[in-house]
C-alpha cells in the first residue's frame, strides 16, 4: 500500500499469532514497524490465530481486514482494524460475523469507494460486498448469488472512475468422483445505483485477480495449471478474448 506522499506500507504475517506493518519513506528508511493482534474477548482466547487479508490507505489511516481463528475452539470471525498511518498506533478494531451462518462471513482485500471502504467477501452462499464507514459501521451490503456459488476460494472487487463495481468470485464444487472438485468463476457488474447490472459464469477456469482499465476490466487465472487471461468490455459485457499463454 502506498500513500500520496510515496510512503510504502508493507504488511506480513507474524509467527506470534498476529501480523506486522512496516512503514518506509521514499528513500527506503523505516519510519515505524509494529506488531498487531486481535483476540476474542468473550470468551478470552489469547492464542487466537490472526490471518490478515488486505490493507488500504485512506485519509491518513490504514484499514486492515482479516480473520481470527480460535486455536482451541476452531471458531472464527472477521476483523477490521484502523491504524493511524503517521504513528502506527491502533485507533480501533472490530469483529464481524453473521447470525445465520456463524463463521461464514469473510472480509477480503479492502479498497476505497468514496469515503467508505469497499470490502468483498462471502457469507457462505454467494459473494458479498460490504461498504464500511470510517468508524467501522457497515452502511450497506450487496449480495450476488449464482447456481455456481459453491465454497468460495477467492473474492475480489474493483470500481471504475464512474462508480461501477466489478465483482469476481472463484468457487469450488466438491465431487464424489475424480477429479473430486470442479471450479467456477462468477462475475457480476454493479451499477452506480448499487444494483446488479449483469452476471456471468466461467466454468473450469480458476481466476484469481481482476484489474480495471479505462474502458474495460480484465481477469487473470489458470486452467489446470495453465495461465489464462480474459478481457471484457465494461459497458455491454462483450467478450473480447480468453486464451492460454
Amino acid at each position: 500500500t502506498v500513500d500520496p506522499s510515496g510512503n510504502v506500507y508493507v504488511m506480513g504475517q507474524s509467527m506470534y499469532f498476529g501480523w506486522m506493518v512496516t512503514k518506509l519513506n521514499t528513500l527506503g528508511i523505516v519510519l515505524w514497524s509494529k506488531y498487531y493482534h486481535v483476540a476474542r474477548q468473550n470468551p478470552a482466547l489469547p492464542k487466537d490465530f490472526t490471518d490478515p487479508a488486505g490493507m488500504v490507505w485512506m485519509n491518513d489511516k490504514l484499514y486492515v481486514t482479516g480473520r481470527v481463528s480460535g486455536a482451541t475452539t476452531g471458531k472464527a470471525f472477521e476483523f477490521l482494524t484502523r491504524i493511524d498511518a503517521l504513528t502506527g498506533n491502533t485507533d480501533w478494531q472490530y469483529g464481524y460475523e453473521t447470525a445465520t451462518l456463524p463463521n461464514s462471513l469473510s472480509l477480503s482485500e479492502p479498497s476505497s469507494f468514496g469515503n467508505w471502504l469497499m470490502v468483498p467477501g462471502s457469507d457462505g452462499t454467494g459473494e458479498t460486498l460490504c461498504f464500511i464507514d470510517n468508524q467501522g459501521l457497515i452502511r450497506k451490503s450487496i449480495k450476488v448469488q449464482f447456481n455456481t456459488s459453491y465454497a468460495p476460494k477467492v473474492s475480489k472487487a474493483v470500481a471504475d472512475n464512474a462508480g461501477n463495481i466489478y465483482m469476481m468470485q472463484m468457487t469450488e464444487q466438491s465431487l464424489n468422483v475424480s477429479p473430486y472438485s470442479f471450479y467456477y468463476t462468477n462475475f457480476a457488474k454493479i451499477d452506480t445505483s448499487l444494483n446488479k447490472y449483469w452476471g456471468m459464469v466461467y466454468p473450469e477456469s480458476e481466476f484469481a485477480d481482476i484489474a480495471i482499465g479505462s474502458s474495460d476490466f480484465a481477469a487473470l487465472g489458470s486452467e489446470y495449471g495453465q495461465e489464462t487471461t480474459g478481457t471484457w468490455g465494461s459497458v455491454n459485457m462483450r467478450f473480447i478474448k480468453i486464451g492460454q499463454q
